[in-house]
């Protein structure tokens, strides 16, 4: 049904995703006696390989998950990260498995200072490297620039007092988005209650991370069902 309705709204044209239970599916490590949410960055530094992609849904859901942000990319749809956990700590596990570029777009490119900061002042993830359009897989570049990737530990998310909705009807102002324009998939329902005034919601209602349900009504969305 969800994706029903989606499919009867113009395409959009941005998609904000969080990270912990939407992109992720947090699991349990034992070890540590946590669950791997991205407010503790010192248990994401440490997570084996193993863990990183156990907490990411396994290899099959995580191929599906990158299928549908590079056929998203290759849309023309700009994807953002918007997230209550820590960039420093999600960041480095979505670099590894190339959803997320190496560095935010060069400085030469909007949204980028002289020195490489972004709009929010944090500095790259990492290394610096391309990022644009989506290739096949097997060639791709990586679909979401750290350029737009909010955590708690980024001054525009801490400047808006940690309202998403708020964040993102920024962004979608200095874009000219209108509220069909954009979704935010989210599995808090205060997130998702605050953010239904500003664009079109999705919410990951069974904390599991999105799974194929979500993913079609994205997909519809987008207008690729």
């Amino acid at each position: 049904r969800q994706a029903l309705a989606m499919a009867r709204l113009p395409p959009i044209k941005a998609l904000f995703l969080d990270f912990d239970s939407t992109i992720s599916t947090p699991i349990f490590v034992d070890r540590a006696r946590k669950w791997a949410v991205a407010d503790d960055v010192a248990l994401f530094r440490s997570m084996t390989p193993e863990e990183r992609l156990a907490n990411l849904g396994g290899s099959e859901r995580l191929a599906a998950l990158q299928v549908l942000l590079h056929d998203l990319v290759t849309a023309g749809v700009t994807l953002y990260i918007v997230s209550i956990g820590h960039r420093s700590a999600f960041g480095p596990h979505l670099q590894e498995v190339g959803i997320i570029a190496q560095s935010a777009e060069s400085a030469a490119r909007p949204g980028r200072g002289a020195n490489g900061t972004s709009r929010d002042g944090s500095r790259p993830l990492s290394a610096e490297v391309d990022c644009g359009i989506a290739r096949p897989l097997s060639q791709a570049r990586c679909p979401i620039c750290p350029s737009r990737v909010y955590g708690q530990d980024s001054p525009a998310l801490r400047s808006v007092h940690f309202v998403k909705a708020t964040l993102i009807g920024q962004l979608m102002g200095e874009t000219g988005l209108g509220f069909a324009d954009a979704l935010f998939v989210d599995d808090s329902l205060d997130h998702i209650d605050k953010a239904s005034v500003v664009c079109r919601t999705l919410h990951v209602a069974h904390r599991r991370g999105m799974q194929q349900q979500e993913f079609d009504a994205i997909r519809a969305a987008a207008g690729l069902l």
